[in-house]
C-alpha cells in the first residue's frame, strides 16, 4: 500500500510500502513501512521500517529501527537507533545507543549520550559523543572556514568532544577527547587528548596535545 499523508495528517498503524509525508504529520505506533519520505516536521514515537529519508523534520520519541537513513535536517530521538548505513546532513541527536552496521556519515552535527557504534565514522562538522567505537576508521573535520563565517552555519562552529573513542585509525581536527584507544593516530586544529593508547603511529601538528601516551607508538610532529 502506497500513501501520501499532508498537512495536519496521521498516518495510521499498518504496513506500508511507499510512504509520503509533507508538512506537519503524526506517525502512529505500529506503522512499517518499505520506505518512509518525511518532508516537512513528523512526529512518532516508535519508527520500524527499510528506507528512511529525511526533508525536514522527524522528531522520534521512542526508538528507530530501520534499513537505511538519510536525508537533511534534524533528526531527534530520545530512544536508541539501529540502521544499517546513514548519511544525513544536519543535526543528528540521539540520547540512548546509537548503532549504524556500516558507515556512519554526517555532514553538520552529531550528539549521542550514551553509545555510538559503527564500521566507520566520518564527520564533517562537529560531535558531541559520550562513547564512540568503530571497527575501522573514524575521520572527523570542521566545515570549511569560509562556510562558517556564513550565519546560517554558526550553529556548526564548535570543536568536537568525546569521553572516549576507539577505533583502528583515526583522523582528526579540532578533537578534545579524554581517553582515546587506536592503532594509528592524526591529530591536528588544536586537538587535546588527555590519554592516547597507540600500538604503531600517533601523528600531532604543533597545536595538538596528547596529555599521556601509551601502547608504544612512533611519535610524529607534523610540519603544516
Amino acid at each position: 500500500m502506497n500513501t501520501t499523508v499532508y498537512e495536519n495528517g496521521e498516518v495510521p498503524a499498518g504496513q506500508y510500502g511507499e510512504l509520503r509525508t509533507f508538512g506537519t504529520v503524526s506517525i502512529a505506533d505500529d506503522v512499517s513501512f518499505e520506505s518512509l519520505s518525511v518532508q516537512g516536521v513528523a512526529t512518532a514515537h516508535n519508527v520500524r521500517g527499510g528506507v528512511l529519508v529525511v526533508d525536514g523534520t522527524l522528531i522520534v520519541s521512542g526508538s528507530l529501527r530501520v534499513h537505511t537513513l538519510g536525508g537533511n535536517g534534524e533528526l531527534r530521538v530520545a530512544g536508541s537507533v539501529r540502521t544499517g548505513r546513514m548519511q544525513f546532513t544536519g543535526l543528528m541527536q540521539t540520547e540512548r545507543e546509537l548503532r549504524v552496521i556500516d558507515s556512519l556519515d554526517v555532514s553538520g552535527i552529531l550528539r549521542n549520550g550514551k553509545r555510538v557504534d559503527a564500521n566507520t565514522v566520518d564527520v564533517d562538522g562537529f560531535m558531541d559523543v559520550t562513547l564512540l567505537h568503530a571497527v575501522h576508521t573514524v575521520r572527523i573535520e570542521p566545515l570549511d572556514t569560509m562556510m562558517l563565517s556564513w550565519e546560517c552555519f554558526r550553529q556548526y562552529d564548535h570543536a568536537s568532544t568525546a569521553g572516549s573513542i576507539t577505533c583502528m585509525d583515526l583522523e582528526a581536527r579540532d578533537l578534545s577527547c579524554a581517553k582515546l584507544k587506536a592503532r594509528t593516530v592524526t591529530l591536528r586544529g588544536n586537538s587535546y587528548v588527555q590519554d592516547v593508547n597507540c600500538a604503531k603511529t600517533l601523528k600531532m601538528d604543533r597545536s595538538s596535545v596528547a596529555l599521556q601516551v601509551s601502547g608504544g607508538c612512533e611519535r610524529i610532529t607534523l610540519n603544516e
